[in-house]
């Protein structure tokens, strides 16, 4: 008794045999240990706990008497005394270098207990009294760690490999406004117990700086420049990063802050991006209701159903710079009719004037075009500008885009002479060319030059003027009088 039992290493408990009868005497009672490296057996039955493992006391009986022999066992399992292990329990680790080994002990009051450092290979690795695991060469080894008063061991694995280093950078490319600054961000993977440093430079430094130690970019002027990042161990692992520094947009400005737009029809916003010398000037287009207005890359605006859209511009740079243009999306309404001011009108050559028009109604969506049919005549703008070219006549139509026209009779008229030099008494002939119409006549100073029919007589010396008038338009010649002792030019 017991049959079997569970005891921690250095612990023990006592065997006890149950004879039967119980008042058996002339007994000798012999105890022995199946595996004396896990537990063992005094010759008055105490077992105690050696390693941790499980394994069997033999009790036998030997009757003086008789002769006879019995036998029983105890099973026994003995557990650590401690929680042991290692930390770390795997290491792989460069050539040359060391690291130490800690033992974790439960509980902690046992963190002191006397240990023994072993090495399996120690041209692999060494290890000294206190753990600290020196490299030699490549290979694998076992460091193994006995609590020698619980014989009580844990190890740790060790990998010893060729020295390497890997480093990555946050950022392989960055884009950056002139003054701006970043933080690089760095990871670096070694098998060395320490990571090394990081040396931090510029290929340009008068485009980007960067801080040596830091790995804080700075932006110095327009241009493209690399920053490399190397270890400063044996491997040199390097990475990189390229620095684009460019001047960012400070505003966006669109032509229009609102504007109609028909269904069906499109019209162009147009964004400018400020200061002139900005780097990059890419904008992206968008509309607030795609259903309502949408909007394509070039600023071009198409009309989709009635309604309200905002027509969003904003810069690509980075800067993050808006402006945005409310539209006003509608039905178009056709024009009725167009209504002139004046259906003839009579020019002098070389004049300019302007139609005045109503398109009806007035909400009507319309826009007009107009066209001379004779442009030697007249020629006339879209905005109703009409320009005397030559004498005859010319019709002007305005006509709407739905279709609408209206017509202006253009009668453009000149007069043969402009200027005559004439002795007294002399006569001269003018014509009013272009027209058949009536002509009225008459002279600035009769005294000077008479006028009948467009027949001048010159009277007395001096300069006048002597002008004809057809439908209101005023044709003037410049008459000189002189002596009649002077020669004819």
């Amino acid at each position: 008794d017991p049959a079997a039992a569970t005891i921690k290493v250095t612990e023990t408990y006592t065997i006890t045999p149950i004879m039967t009868p119980e008042n058996a005497s002339n007994v000798t009672i012999v105890y022995q240990a199946a595996d004396t490296g896990i537990a063992t057996v005094a010759e008055d039955g105490v077992v105690t706990g050696v390693a941790p493992g499980m394994t069997v006391i033999e009790v036998t009986a030997t009757d003086g008497t008789t002769g006879n022999v019995y036998s029983a066992i105890s099973t026994v399992t003995v557990l650590p005394a401690l929680e042991f292990t290692l930390s770390p329990s795997e290491k792989k680790i460069a050539v040359g270098r060391s690291f130490q080994i800690k033992k974790v002990i439960s509980p902690e009051d046992q963190a002191e207990t006397p240990a023994v450092w072993k090495s399996s290979n120690k041209k692999i690795a060494t290890v000294n009294k206190s753990g600290k695991v020196t490299t030699k060469k490549i290979g694998n080894c076992t460091i193994t760690c006995t609590l020698t008063d619980y014989n009580q061991s844990a190890v740790c694995k060790v990998t010893v490999q060729k020295l390497k280093t890997t480093l990555k950078l946050d950022k392989k490319s960055i884009r950056l406004n002139i003054g701006q600054t970043y933080q690089l961000k760095k990871t670096i993977k070694t098998n060395s117990p320490t990571k090394p440093s990081v040396k931090f430079t510029s290929r340009n430094k008068k485009i980007a700086s960067v801080g040596k130690k830091s790995g804080r970019i700075k932006a110095v002027r327009v241009g493209s420049t690399i920053i490399t990042a190397r270890t400063t161990d044996g491997v040199h692992a390097t990475a990189k990063c390229r620095v684009t520094v460019i001047r960012r947009a400070k505003h966006v400005y669109l032509n229009k802050t609102y504007a109609i737009c028909y269904i069906g029809s499109t019209i162009k916003l147009k964004a400018k991006v400020k200061p002139d010398n900005t780097t990059i000037k890419g904008l992206k287009w968008s509309s607030s209701n795609k259903d309502i207005a949408n909007v394509i890359s070039t600023g071009k605006v198409t009309g989709i159903a009635e309604g309200e859209a905002y027509i969003n511009v904003k810069t690509t740079d980075g800067s993050n710079k808006t402006a945005r243009c409310l539209v006003k999306v509608t039905e178009k309404v056709a024009a009725s009719s167009i209504l002139v001011s004046q259906q003839e009108l009579t020019m002098k050559r070389g004049d300019t004037a302007k139609l005045t028009y109503t398109v009806l109604p007035d909400n009507t969506t319309d826009s007009v075009k107009m066209a001379s049919d004779n442009k030697r005549v007249a020629k006339v703008t879209n905005k109703g500008k009409i320009t005397a070219v030559g004498t005859g006549t010319a019709t002007i139509t305005i006509t709407s885009s739905s279709g609408v026209t209206a017509t202006v009779t253009v009668h453009v008229v000149a007069l043969n002479k402009t200027s005559v030099r004439m002795r007294q008494y002399d006569t001269e002939t003018l014509n009013v060319l272009g027209t058949e119409d009536n002509i009225t006549w008459y002279s600035a100073n009769k005294r000077i030059a008479e006028v009948t029919g467009g027949r001048i007589v010159a009277r007395g010396l001096g300069t006048t003027y002597v002008y004809a008038y057809v439908n209101g338009c005023k044709l003037g010649c410049r008459v000189e009088v002189v002596s009649v002792a002077t020669k004819k030019r």
